[in-house]
């Protein structure tokens, strides 16, 4: 049978090269661990997961039939392929499927654990320069497509993601850069015209000199200027980009600072038309001084600043802490332009300790218009949670957690959200092995899936961040128990299964040849306005199916309250063109503030284009 297809020129596993070692290490585990042959039918993907307490709230059955991947008659011969070869241990090796298996069903199972369903993490390369380990612990993706590293000193590390062989690290010392404070825990945010505001830090204590200080990066100069001076000391700052905005033109925005010890704490807003902070005064009893650092803000398209319980204690992952501020609450301005005051509104549910978890904005165009994911953090133990909160209710409040299906609790965790709006949650684990999972939480049966274990352990200092081509980098990481400077100096990479087809080969990607007419490099970058329509040339536009934009990250000790992905609204306007309307959300432009944006295109099978870098003014 075997010759007969491949007469036929069909193409099998063993003609192919041997699938990587997590695809082999799955595949025998999941043979291995089978008590009966009925569980050999069952794939771990296609194990539907309901949450109980999900359940009771909705409508939503408790007990779903799986899909049964495989037939009884390929699970017998799988079954008793492997009694026959070792009762007691199963199969050791891959090599000893290959020798005994039918091959039709290993071809089968190869596909079902390879990358379609689970993705691949790629180990890239140690950082090193000059034979040098390159310490990292702050990631920002530049509009240049290059990653802007930070680590203790006044260097400027940067980063080619484009060469996943060749180690592409350029470190330009202070004496070029113009850089002569240690940005090392600070906090930082991308400006209007592009450039990376990083606040505070000072190095590895609070209380430097320097953690007063601001600075500003230009990606194009590849130069550090400094800003007027906060009014505080800050050292582990949250910054968040505002959609208010200030100057004589009205294009200037403002980022509010929160959170850092070191100083008096409380709340400022910088001004890119001014240079300068401005401290917040706030109105009522509710102060929040977010003592426990870089404390979970996101901006809603309200303008309203929310509170994610999420922020730091500690750096020790062996003793978490609590918090002194309260529960969750958003921040309402006294004035929809420009106000330095405003009012807390506090959630009215029970308190969610999530320190060293990560929060996720969540916006789409369909109810439920905004959440927030939190996921992970809390006092040890308790910590392999998820929690959503629904901002478009009149009185939101936390619903019920559900758990990541492998139980392990999750300290210091990254999770960073892709291009079709589901969550990559990564790191947060000191112990082998180290599984990472996709989060959709727009699915009420199976919002947990699980995809290929990282290489190396990713927790504090690590960072995790979306990359131009759809692929997620991580990077950094401090010996165990934390409280280190980063010892894993190194990179990996992951491709979603959106990269990949069925049989793990790479799928066909849909191709942006222009915007507007006009081609957009890492050079040359296309400006349109809130509220603008502007056309996409792409080969493949009769088969998109979503069209959004990204706001790139700046992420430091796995926290970036920045992120978020922007559905837009567009139409088929030619065989080879889309019509798209650009986010406008009011004169506030708290939907999608000003600035560069990675635009993509994602197909009817959710498969994206490559991202390409716009100008949102």
């Amino acid at each position: 049978m075997a010759d007969q297809e491949d007469s036929k020129g069909v193409k099998h596993c063993l003609d192919r090269q041997s699938p990587d070692l997590h695809t082999q290490q799955r595949l025998l585990k999941f043979i291995n661990e089978a008590r009966v042959v009925n569980d050999l039918t069952v794939l771990p993907h296609d194990v539907p997961v309901v949450d109980e307490e999900l359940a009771h709230l909705g409508d939503i059955p408790h007990h779903i039939d799986p899909k049964r991947t495989l037939d009884l008659a390929d699970a017998c011969k799988l079954f008793e392929a492997r009694i026959d070869h070792n009762l007691l241990h199963g199969f050791t090796n891959f090599k000893d499927l290959v020798a005994i298996l039918d091959r039709r069903i290993l071809d089968i199972l190869i596909r079902l654990f390879g990358s379609y369903r689970y993705g691949r993490w790629d180990y890239l390369y140690p950082m090193t320069a000059g034979g040098m380990a390159l310490s990292i612990e702050h990631a920002a993706l530049l509009r240049t497509g290059k990653v802007l590293f930070i680590e203790s000193g006044t260097d400027t590390i940067l980063w080619d993601p484009t060469d996943e062989v060749t180690p592409q690290f350029s470190v330009i010392d202070g004496a070029t850069t113009g850089l002569t404070a240690n940005l090392f825990c600070s906090g930082h945010v991308f400006l209007s015209n592009g450039e990376l505001l990083v606040v505070g830090g000072g190095g590895g204590g609070p209380g430097a000199a320097s953690s007063i200080q601001g600075w500003r990066y230009d990606p194009i100069s590849q130069q550090w200027t400094q800003t007027g001076d906060m009014t505080t000391k800050r050292w582990y700052p949250t910054a968040l980009m505002l959609g208010d905005e200030q100057g004589p033109t009205g294009f200037s925005n403002r980022v509010l600072v929160a959170g850092g010890t070191g100083g008096t704490g409380g709340m400022e807003v910088y001004s890119e038309s001014t240079n300068s902070f401005v401290p917040i005064t706030v109105n009522g009893p509710i102060t929040k001084h977010f003592n426990q650092t870089y404390p979970g803000l996101h901006l809603l398209p309200g303008g309203e600043v929310f509170y994610a319980p999420t922020g730091f204690a500690n750096c020790s992952t062996g003793s978490v802490g609590g918090y002194t501020d309260g529960p969750s609450a958003w921040f309402t301005f006294d004035a929809q332009q420009g106000s330095n005051s405003g009012h807390w509104t506090e959630v009215s549910s029970a308190q969610i300790d999530r320190a060293k978890g990560m929060s996720v904005l969540l916006l789409q165009s369909t109810y439920p218009f905004v959440r927030v994911t939190a996921i992970g953090g809390g006092p040890a133990g308790t910590n392999s949670t998820a929690q959503t909160i629904n901002l478009s209710t009149l009185s939101p409040s936390w619903g019920p957690t559900t758990t990541i299906p492998d139980g392990r609790p999750r300290i210091n965790v990254n999770a960073v959200l892709l291009p079709n709006s589901t969550i990559l949650v990564c790191g947060g684990l000191q112990s082998s092995p180290y599984p990472t999972w996709i989060y959709d939480p727009n699915a009420a049966v199976s919002a947990w899936r699980e995809m290929d274990e990282n290489h190396r352990p990713r927790h504090y200092h690590a960072c995790a961040l979306l990359l131009p081509s759809g692929k997620v980098m991580m990077a950094g990481g401090a010996s165990s128990g934390g409280c280190s400077l980063s010892v894993e100096n190194s990179i990996e990479v992951f491709s979603p299964p959106y990269l990949f087809n069925p049989d793990g080969t790479l799928a066909t990607r849909p191709i942006i040849d222009s915007v507007n007419g006009e081609v957009p490099t890492s050079s040359h970058f296309v400006q349109f306005h809130h509220g603008d329509t502007f056309t996409v040339e792409s080969p493949q536009a009769t088969s998109i199916a979503k069209v959004v934009l990204i706001r790139p990250m700046a992420v430091t000790h796995q926290t970036d309250s920045e992120q978020r992905v922007i559905q837009m609204p567009f139409y088929t306007s030619g065989a080879a063109q889309l019509t798209v309307s650009a986010p406008d959300g009011g004169p506030a432009h708290a939907m999608a503030p000003r600035g560069y944006y990675m635009l993509f295109l994602l197909n009817t099978s959710g498969v994206p284009s490559e991202g390409k870098f716009v100008h949102l003014h």
